[in-house]
């Protein structure tokens, strides 16, 4: 009984810290689509830690896929038992 609840444990972390990868990415996309174009696409490339284990980036293209679309992608990142996880998000703003 004790090994079945150490795994459900572990099983139950895993989960929440895929939860809020996803949550801290929705997050921040959301900002950066709330921005006006311009704001936007200034923005360039950048990070920062939003959580002791997680890491969040971004990246905004400009003109991809087209003339005046901007590409957003924030990815979040974090370490699990030793390996590293992360979920991504990509949406296309238009002028």
């Amino acid at each position: 009984m004790g090994t079945l609840t150490g795994a459900m444990m572990n099983y139950n972390r895993e989960a929440y810290n895929s939860t809020k990868a996803v949550a801290l990415a929705n997050d921040k996309m959301e900002e950066m689509r709330n921005l006006d174009y311009q704001s936007l696409t200034s923005l360039g490339s950048g990070y920062d830690p939003p959580d002791s284990i997680f890491t969040r980036a971004w990246t905004v293209t400009t003109n991809t896929p087209d003339t005046d679309m901007t590409t957003i992608t924030v990815t979040v990142s974090w370490t699990w038992k030793g390996t590293t996880k992360n979920t991504s998000f990509s949406s296309i703003v238009g002028r």
